[in-house]
């Protein structure tokens, strides 16, 4: 009987209490878990757009205003002039490799003139009149049944 008093008039209403105080604590922390959340979106967006407009924008202007025109100066001036005389020479130099090699093959055909002799004019083979028709092509094995 003492036990049944005891759980029914203080354990019950203690653990209920509990309970609800548990749920309360719970639901808060929830609460302040999704403020902490938009807080620190918060700050993190602040700080992202000030990562840009200290560095992001600094550099992006001064790529588009200094580096771009720059570099399209030195395309022009330097690198393009330089880029035609190398092709130029490359092209000088095709032709004194291409006339040295007919040279070459000049003089190795005189050399082998002046050894051997003019060559020998071939032979006409004569034709030996019209062609036959083709024989029909066999799909067949030889001695295999037609």
């Amino acid at each position: 009987m003492p036990l049944v008093a005891l759980w029914r008039w203080v354990l019950v209403p203690l653990g209920r209490g509990l309970a609800v105080v548990g749920r309360e604590i719970g639901e808060a922390l929830g609460h302040a878990w999704r403020i902490a959340g938009y807080v620190s979106l918060a700050v993190g967006r602040f700080l992202g757009r000030l990562f840009r407009w200290i560095f992001v924008e600094p550099v992006r202007w001064a790529y588009r205003s200094v580096l771009t025109p720059a570099g399209h100066f030195v395309r022009d001036a330097l690198w393009q002039p330089a880029a035609e005389a190398a092709r130029g020479a490359g092209r000088a130099a095709r032709q004194v490799l291409a006339s040295a090699r007919e040279t070459a093959r000049q003089a190795r055909a005189d050399v082998r003139r002046a050894l051997f002799g003019a060559p020998r004019e071939p032979d006409p083979v004569p034709l030996a009149g019209p062609r036959a028709e083709p024989e029909p092509v066999r799909l067949v094995k030889p001695g295999g049944p037609l």
